[in-house]
């Protein structure tokens, strides 16, 4: 089962193999991640609320907003905050 574990921005790579990695992070600035506390490196299963405004910056793309991100079975999730007790669909 899923857990909430961080609250902050996301930064968001795609890797040519299929995986993804993420840092969450107190505040993005100048495109850049600032204070980053988690890191989930070459996760192959990432799920996205689409309700989440994304911003390119160049070979990644980070949230507009805070988010709250969740691990659980393999999987990473990201929720909007005004919605983390909605399941993904």
């Amino acid at each position: 089962m899923a857990m909430e574990t961080d609250r902050g921005h996301v930064v968001l790579r795609s890797h040519a193999d299929g995986t993804t990695t993420l840092l969450v992070c107190a505040a993005v600035e100048d495109d850049a991640a600032v204070d980053v506390f988690a890191r989930y490196v070459r996760m192959p299963s990432v799920r996205v609320d689409p309700r989440i405004r994304w911003v390119r910056a160049g070979s990644y793309r980070h949230t507009a907003e805070m988010v709250a991100v969740s691990s659980g079975d393999g999987t990473v999730n990201v929720h909007s905050l005004a919605h983390t007790r909605e399941p993904l669909s």
